[in-house]
């Protein structure tokens, strides 16, 4: 339940691998080498027996009393577990960053260890792997991911954490065999599976926050429970924009800006099929209405222009 941060305290150590797989041979090689450390890399940090701030992210301060610039990491992260038939759970992670390819990348790509009766990894360049660096998580991606299942049961895929993930962006499992994609990024891949290995069936894929019927029908479902359209508005008079975050299924169409005597003042059509939307608004202050307007409902908020 506990993630890692920047520091190794002492008592605690890591692995370093001198080799590559074999299959991953010719794609690239490790040159020999010393590992050097320093007595500047090292930090003092006070560890409690209860709860080790050795796995904590937060700014620590040391003996001097100065702080400490921990990194913090930026680029944006895919975790994805699974959960097997008989109670196997695995974490594979999938992150974007830059000068990393689709293929075997040394420093970035960790192959998988130890794999188990049931388990899940990413498959590429005939190897297996736990962690996966990549470009991009553009439209035209598809990342292929094996499953083991030793007894006949139901699978689950689910994200188990996004970081720094753009929230227009929806996460799909895609089933080759049966040609279907289901969005992740709202409820978890549930499918029914007898033993074997599925190497070649299961990919994960992406998609930009285009509207798709699955989509619809899972917010129809939601708001017939919650009487609620999953759109909210706020106006930030900071900065002068009118900022909708969609978070149901349905296009926005259209946004209008209307007045307390009914008039409208402004009007938006273009642009609007992304989750967050920043409008900007240049009027008088006061009261006002916005009236936005999907492809089956209107929804219709009160704000002030200040």
């Amino acid at each position: 339940t506990k993630v890692p941060g920047q520091y190794i305290p002492v008592g605690q150590g890591f692995f370093v691998s001198t080799a590559v797989d074999a299959v991953l041979t010719g794609v690239a090689t490790v040159m020999g080498g010393d590992i050097v450390f320093k007595n500047s890399q090292r930090v003092f940090k006070k560890e409690t027996p209860a709860n080790s701030v050795f796995m904590k992210s937060a700014k620590n301060k040391n003996e001097n009393n100065q702080k400490i610039d921990e990194s913090t990491n930026t680029r944006p992260i895919i975790r994805l577990m699974y959960d097997s038939p008989t109670g196997y759970h695995r974490q594979i992670v999938i992150g974007k960053v830059d000068n990393t390819s689709n293929h075997f990348d040394l420093g970035y790509d960790a192959p998988i260890a130890d794999i188990n009766k049931e388990d899940m990894y990413w498959t590429f360049d005939g190897a297996k792997f736990v962690i996966q660096g990549v470009p991009n998580f553009d439209d035209n991606q598809e990342f292929p991911l094996a499953l083991i299942v030793n007894k006949t049961g139901l699978a689950r895929i689910k994200i188990d954490a996004l970081e720094n993930i753009n929230e227009n962006i929806s996460v799909y499992i895609k089933d080759k065999l049966l040609g279907k994609t289901h969005n992740i990024t709202q409820n978890p891949f549930e499918i029914e599976l007898g033993p074997g290995t599925y190497a070649n069936r299961f990919a994960v894929t992406f998609k930009m926050q285009k509207l798709v019927d699955e989509d619809v029908a899972v917010a129809i479902t939601e708001e017939m429970q919650m009487f609620d359209t999953g759109i909210q508005v706020l106006m930030n008079n900071t900065i002068g924009e009118l900022q909708i975050k969609n978070n149901s299924a349905e296009e926005i169409l259209n946004v209008a800006l209307i007045n307390s005597l009914g008039q409208i003042v402004k009007t938006w059509n273009s642009n609007l099929n992304i989750r967050t939307i920043s409008l900007p608004v240049n009027t008088a202050t006061g009261a006002y209405i916005v009236k936005i307007i999907t492809k089956t409902s209107k929804t219709v908020k009160k704000i002030s222009v200040e």
